[in-house]
């Protein structure tokens, strides 16, 4: 019997074990209302109704009991979180409400508790870090522009990664396991472990975790015969730590230095053929690549008593060498040209088909490194039964990043098979010598600086009437420099690019507390992404290309884009505390939008400001205790994204719908809960996860112009036994086989599918 067929029998005994009727010794009292959350994105902690503004948050409970790994899974289960994927692990881009970009800067700001970890993306996009979700409190997920409080790279919206703190007066340890086994692949596992030590009582605490985990990869590879030669090409295995020391030297005083440094080794990415065998490829070059991400920070918070003082010193730092099939952009380019210039082989036939089959590999490389240093001074909370009636926080902000980009494009075996084909070297045949069979080499260096002043001041008219106004003025500057050689350089020379930007990002909104349970708010507030310089295009090579968007040449920089976003909303418990219901309705206008002009044939791209884009809808979430055992709840969106105005030369027009954001999602989920003996309670909880359609690019002709509606269903089954936890678990429980969504990868279109059925079972202990 299969391991995976075994843990779906057990699943199924476990849920006729636990699924008994309640006891009538079950007591009213016992019922638990919903929690107020507490939450920090604002950069000060405050409960989900005081913010006045559209956020979700998951708590570490929940992300174990959704399996919730990846940005993927993420945005399943928050409303308005959408991701665009090439297939492995660190290769994803984000969207919220619709804004989005897959290149220049983020339309996202991520961050690892106060360290922004939000990567330029460049002509060697790789998509944003990934940390690994353990020993995490909780994710935020802010909807909507947050230009007052972190920049420039946060004019969608904000992902805050918690991690639960240092704890100074009390030892602590935590370990987990999770085996399962995936159809059509094989087995999975994850192992973590998580110590806190007090070290000095109340002064002095450590807390160190780490976490090994493997997937085993679900896609085969095919050979030119169509016979399966290798399996399970998309496997991948990550390596994480985690250490914080809290030090409180004074009453007053924390210092908190803290590092992660993660590894995640790529076997392949999971992009299966878009016909065919299942979970499939048959691509020539193995797209293999290793993703490190460190982040070292040093937090040091005094409090007086009237308000905290706050500095955070941080770097994110990360290298993604990485290899890509560039078959179709090079192999098959240079046989088309060869087979142009008229030049016959030794049968006396036009070959360069045969040199299209020849493997194009490109071996690339992104690292980059980010220094940042915040310090910001935050108001006491406001007292109601004071005299001030004002909070506030102002601070200050810098960033100094570089990235260096390294691109080496071969086609493998070119100068060997040229002489047995034509009887010519590569200098007679193409006018150049290839040495090494290398014909394009590309190395980056971009470099940003970044200076902001913000501040936010609330004036309480009432205890329930509140008036906030916030404003950011940053100043920024960056420069590049390109160098190229080989034959598709052009002959290009090293250019150095320098460019200014100044912003205003304000804020402004109004919160009443028509009850005590009950807040309404508005808000209005501008988003900024900063501009850049584009990459050499080799105007020779591209001049097709270029020639259909009315181009001679490509644009050499690209200017910034920013949007207004109106919002109004409810956040409140009812029944004694036993719903929560949050609502929002907005309404985004973006002016300038920075998008990626692929130039197909010839394989480069440039950054353009391509006309403006509108995007409304609204967002739900609802939670409810329906009895002392059941609880259940639902939430979703609905987003209506579209280009306000025709482009010229780009095939857009006026209501085509913006790349990246499904027009709807709806997640349904309940739970069960009940004592079975003493220390001793069962649960069951399953999930529906719904998403609408969308689409993936602006090029009607493109396959992943439009993606295709699905939906996951998944369960967890299992029992608590006093500090103890043991699940069993099904995601994808009815196994859909369907491609969500059509990238091309170096110019070829391939499929990315979801995850087929996997069972498992996890334990984990506390002490």
């Amino acid at each position: 019997m299969s391991a995976v067929r075994m843990l779906r029998r057990s699943l199924l005994l476990c849920c006729a074990v636990v699924v008994v009727p309640a006891s009538a010794e079950t007591s009213v009292e016992s019922a638990a209302g919903m929690e107020q959350v507490v939450v920090t994105g604002q950069k000060r902690a405050e409960t989900m109704q005081e913010v006045p503004q559209s956020l979700s948050v998951l708590d570490g409970a929940h992300l174990d009991a959704q399996h919730i790994e990846n940005y993927a899974d993420l945005a399943k289960s928050i409303p308005n979180l959408s991701f665009t994927s090439l297939g492995a692990p660190g290769l994803s881009n984000i969207e919220i409400r619709g804004i989005s970009s897959d290149i220049g800067t983020s339309t996202v700001a991520i961050y690892l508790d106060d360290t922004p970890i939000t990567l330029r993306n460049n002509a060697f996009y790789s998509g944003q870090s990934e940390p690994q979700l353990f020993d995490i409190k909780q994710v935020e997920v802010l909807r909507g522009p947050q230009g007052t409080l972190y920049g420039a790279s946060a004019m969608g919206g904000t992902i805050r990664f918690v991690s639960n703190s240092v704890n100074l007066d009390q030892y602590e340890y935590s370990a987990s396991s999770d085996v399962s086994g995936t159809e059509h692949g094989g087995a999975n596992y994850r192992v973590k472990g998580v110590v806190n030590l007090p070290l000095v009582g109340g002064e002095l605490g450590l807390r160190v975790g780490v976490s090994f985990s493997h997937d085993s990869g679900f896609v085969d590879h095919a050979d030119s015969a169509g016979n399966i030669d290798n399996s399970g090409i998309n496997d991948n295995e990550t390596k994480v730590v985690k250490a914080s020391l809290a030090w409180k030297p004074l009453e007053r005083l924390t210092i908190t230095p803290s590092i992660l440094y993660q590894r995640t080794g790529i076997g392949d990415t999971g992009l299966v053929n878009l016909t065919g065998r299942k979970y499939t490829t048959d691509k020539l070059v193995t797209e293999n690549g290793v993703d490190t991400l460190a982040v070292p920070s040093l937090k040091g918070e005094y409090h007086f008593d009237w308000a905290d003082l706050v500095s955070v010193t941080s770097l994110a730092y990360r290298h993604f060498p990485r290899t890509t099939d560039g078959t179709y952009f090079n192999s098959v380019y240079i046989g088309d040209y060869v087979d142009s210039l008229g030049t016959t082989g030794l049968d006396g036939n036009l070959d360069g088909s045969q040199l299209g089959k020849l493997p194009g590999p490109v071996y690339s490389a992104i690292t980059a490194r980010e220094f940042t240093e915040e310090v910001r001074l935050v108001s006491a909370p406001y007292d109601p039964n004071g005299s001030n009636p004002f909070t506030w926080i102002f601070g200050l902000y810098y960033s100094e990043s570089n990235s260096f980009g390294k691109s080496s494009q071969y086609i493998t075996g070119f100068n060997s098979a040229v002489n047995s084909i034509y009887g010519l070297t590569a200098a007679q045949l193409l006018g150049e010598a290839i040495p090494n069979d290398l014909f394009f080499k590309f190395d980056s260096h971009t470099k940003d600086y970044e200076y902001a002043g913000f501040g936010e001041v609330s004036y309480n008219v009432t205890p329930d009437l509140k008036i906030t106004g916030g404003l950011r003025y940053l100043y920024a500057r960056t420069t590049s420099l390109g160098t190229s050689s080989g034959f598709f350089s052009g002959g290009g020379v090293p250019t150095l690019k320098v460019a200014n930007y100044h912003a205003l990002t304000p804020k402004f909104s109004v919160t009443y507390n028509v009850e005590s349970n009950f807040t309404v708010y508005a808000t209005a507030g501008k988003g900024y992404r900063l501009g850049g310089n584009n990459n050499n295009v080799p105007a020779a090579y591209c001049a097709k290309d270029l020639a259909t968007y009315g181009l001679t040449s490509a644009p050499k920089t690209y200017g910034p884009d920013s949007l207004w976003n109106y919002e109004v909303g409810s956040k409140g418990t009812f029944l004694d505390g036993r719903l929560s219901l949050n609502t929002s309705l907005y309404d985004i206008e973006w002016k300038q939008i920075q998008l990626d002009v692929p130039l197909s044939t010839c394989g480069f791209d440039f950054i353009g400001n391509v006309g403006s884009a509108r995007s409304y809808g609204l967002e739900l979430e609802a939670a409810a205790q329906l009895t002392d055992e059941l609880s259940a709840g639902v939430s979703g969106n609905y987003t209506h994204a579209t280009f306000t105005e025709n482009v010229a030369g780009l095939g857009i027009a006026k209501g085509d719908q913006v790349p990246g954001a499904p027009r709807w999602s709806l997640n349904l989920w309940s739970e069960y809960r009940r004592k079975v003996y003493n220390d001793m309670e069962g649960f069951v909880r399953l999930s529906w996860q719904l998403t609408g359609e969308s689409h993936g690019t602006f090029v009607k002709s493109n396959t992943d112009y439009k993606r295709p509606p699905y939906n996951l269903l998944s369960a967890r089954v299992g029992t608590t036994i006093d500090r103890w936890e043991i699940a069993l678990y099904g995601q994808n429980l009815l196994n859909v086989y369907k491609i969500i969504q059509r990238p091309s990868d170096n110019y070829v279109p391939e499929g990315y599918t979801l995850q087929p059925r996997t069972i498992g079972i996890s334990a984990s202990v506390r002490y």
